[in-house]
């Protein structure tokens, strides 16, 4: 398969006639092997689409194998997925979110969350959603995860606003959730059916909204922040378009990446990116919270920029609701 699809990309690279008319054409491709067909269908579509995306994507068109390794790490990964694929259908059978705290840079007293969804089960444990979400975020039941969390982050919001009365609970999206045309109505359906105030609301998008049309997102954005939701773009730095968006899109808040930050105790250069991200993102009415902040030194170096927010290991893991409840260390006391 290899070979054939080497001997069709050059064929149509060097160029075709159709209609007296010349043609040159870039192909992309996915292939996967399927040896267990107790699998559905929809499970295999998501991999391959998968594949097919990174051979776009990431990799000029060469052809991408969807692998299903035996390792430890990776063991019966396309196995792994229809298990994964069928809990939604299962009432959310294995799902559950947890939350890290996000205080407050000049205070350190909790004032919002995160909410990070997992998956777990006896035969494969804790899956983190980086192994799932990027595959079957494209499936047309990942709409309906999109909105069990959300819905399930509100709930948990609502338990932790009566110990923090200004609490704000961050729930991220994917593009594909926003390019669906009842988008909005899922979110202000949300909203009536769990009585949540949306100005207690952030909804976080990353850098990879901008395959979407900027058009639509800015009306998409601009309809939830009428309604006094707040919407942050997460991941800030770390695309080719991040400076773009912010230019084009309204942000409350905009969240520096971890990546920026691991050295800023002895990097000099880590310091100058943060000061320059912080006063970007000033420029354009946004706050700033910096993300990955593991010591005190951290969080004092960034007391020197306009920075909102601090959110990292040094405050707390993510942990499951009843733990945040009686989260109450001497930083948030």
């Amino acid at each position: 398969m290899k070979e054939r699809y080497e001997k069709l990309r050059t064929h149509f690279r060097k160029g075709f006639f159709v209609d007296d008319k010349f043609i040159i054409l870039d192909l992309n491709s996915g292939i996967l092997t399927v040896d267990n067909f107790m699998i559905d269908v929809q499970t295999v579509y998501a991999c391959l689409n998968f594949a097919y995306g990174e051979s776009k994507v990431r990799r000029q068109g060469d052809l991408v194998e969807f692998y299903n390794d035996l390792n430890d790490e990776n063991k019966h990964r396309i196995e792994k997925l229809h298990v994964i694929r069928a809990s939604i259908m299962q009432d959310y059978q294995g799902f559950y979110l947890l939350y890290q705290p996000v205080v407050d840079a000049v205070s350190e007293k909790i004032i919002g969350a995160e909410a990070l969804l997992r998956w777990r089960n006896d035969e494969y444990g804790i899956v983190p959603p980086d192994h799932f979400i990027p595959i079957l975020e494209k499936d047309p039941l990942f709409f309906k995860l999109g909105q069990w969390i959300l819905k399930t982050a509100i709930l948990g919001a609502k338990e932790l606003m009566k110990k923090y009365p200004d609490f704000i609970i961050n729930v991220n999206l994917s593009y594909t959730q926003l390019e669906k045309t009842n988008f909005l109505d899922m979110v202000f359906d949300t909203l009536e059916d769990t009585d949540f105030p949306p100005e207690h609301l952030c909804l976080e998008i990353t850098e990879r909204c901008r395959l979407l049309n900027i058009d639509m997102l800015k009306n998409i954005i601009v309809n939830l922040r009428g309604r006094g939701i707040r919407i942050a773009l997460d991941d800030f730095g770390t695309g080719f378009s991040s400076m773009e968006i912010v230019k084009e899109l309204p942000f409350d808040v905009i969240k520096i990446d971890r990546s920026f930050v691991m050295k800023i105790e002895e990097d000099m250069k880590e310091r100058t990116f943060i000061k320059t991200f912080a006063e970007v993102s000033s420029t354009y009415g946004a706050k700033v919270c910096v993300e990955g902040i593991e010591t005190a030194g951290m969080r004092h170096i960034l007391l020197n920029y306009h920075v909102h927010s601090l959110q990292g290991y040094y405050y707390s893991r993510p942990v499951e609701l009843d733990k945040l409840l009686q989260l109450d260390t001497e930083k948030n006391q």
